[in-house]
């Protein structure tokens, strides 16, 4: 099959599964991600670089011809496919994103970003661990979402300080990945992102929405093609309010990778299992790792009953406005 073909129709598959998932979701019931497993399969093989990509990725290295395209491993070339990809295989806009992102990195000084210390207080309130690898060998994050208190992590440290934390975390993943990498495959990240425990009033403020939003910026732009699986687990009823905050930021190749599992234990294990071996995923999901940092005491309610969020309820207006000034 020619590689139109496939792509055509994995866009077409894909488009069908994402259907039956919003279908099954609203009904709250568990779409069991069987379907995706072929569809997968192909996603996962485009780790390694196609002979049309090697074509392409010629005309690309002479577009950054007075970057260092060789002591750079940022700058390698199953690296240079990330941006390639990321703009389907169009060199004018892959150069755009990666100078725009030089002059980022250059700018945030990221390179010594991992310099930094970030405090045992702050660590314990955003407890992100890498935790092991998938079955196609890429890094497995986990992140217990569900029961972090942004509201008050971002308030300890401050703007500039959640800033530096979050670029902390997202070099560590990044330079676990650049480190591991073969040449000729490329590595990315899935990600266990545990939503139990999660309630408006952890997310209802404006440093916290913007926190959010600003994240998911930074990652579609600077970090392109780095999201593997993003496994949303534990999902509360409160999440299809976030997720409709969060969703128009994301590119629709990013919102494809994204399976919901719902709150079964016993359907969390068979998914994660699927794409897992359980040595690699934590001791909670029925696999055997034991997690390294304790996680956050879950938020009590009457802690924070005089703490008004300062976003109104949620309306499908409010959240088009506040995200179409955001974009902008």
């Amino acid at each position: 099959m020619e590689p139109r073909c496939r792509r055509v129709q994995l866009s077409r598959s894909l488009s069908y599964l994402s259907c039956l998932e919003a279908s099954a979701f609203n009904n709250s019931t568990y779409f069991r991600p069987a379907l995706y497993i072929s569809i997968y399969t192909y996603i996962f093989r485009m780790g390694e670089i196609t002979e049309s990509e090697q074509l392409v990725l010629v005309k690309f290295k002479e577009n950054l011809s007075d970057l260092d395209l060789v002591n750079n491993n940022f700058l390698s070339d199953i690296q240079l496919i990330r941006w390639l990809r990321a703009r389907d295989l169009d060199v004018k806009r892959a150069e755009h994103m990666l100078r725009n992102t030089l002059a980022w990195r250059e700018k945030n000084d990221i390179k010594n970003c991992l310099n930094q210390t970030i405090p045992e207080s702050v660590r314990a309130e955003f407890p992100v661990e890498t935790v092991g690898y998938d079955r196609e060998g890429n890094l497995l994050v986990y992140i217990p979402f569900g029961k972090m208190d942004m509201k008050k992590g971002l308030r300890e440290v401050g703007k500039e300080g959640s800033n530096n934390m979050r670029n902390y975390y997202l070099e560590t993943i990044f330079g676990a990945i650049l480190n591991k990498n073969p040449k000729n495959k490329m590595q990315r990240a899935s990600l266990i992102v545990d939503f139990k425990g999660l309630t408006y009033m952890q997310f209802a403020s404006l440093e916290v929405f913007e926190y959010l939003m600003t994240s998911i910026q930074i990652f579609e732009q600077h970090y392109p093609e780095l999201l593997s699986t993003g496994f949303a687990i534990n999902t509360p009823s409160v999440w299809n309010m976030l997720w409709t905050m969060l969703k128009p930021m994301l590119h629709q190749k990013t919102q494809d990778k994204v399976v919901i599992t719902g709150s079964d234990p016993q359907v969390i294990t068979e998914v994660l299992e699927k794409y897992i071996s359980k040595d690699q995923f934590p001791e909670k999901y029925g696999g055997y790792v034991k997690l390294q940092y304790p996680e956050p005491v879950t938020i009590n309610k009457d802690d924070n009953q005089n703490d008004q969020p300062t976003l109104p309820p949620p309306s499908k207006s409010f959240f088009k406005s506040i995200i179409g000034n955001f974009k902008s």
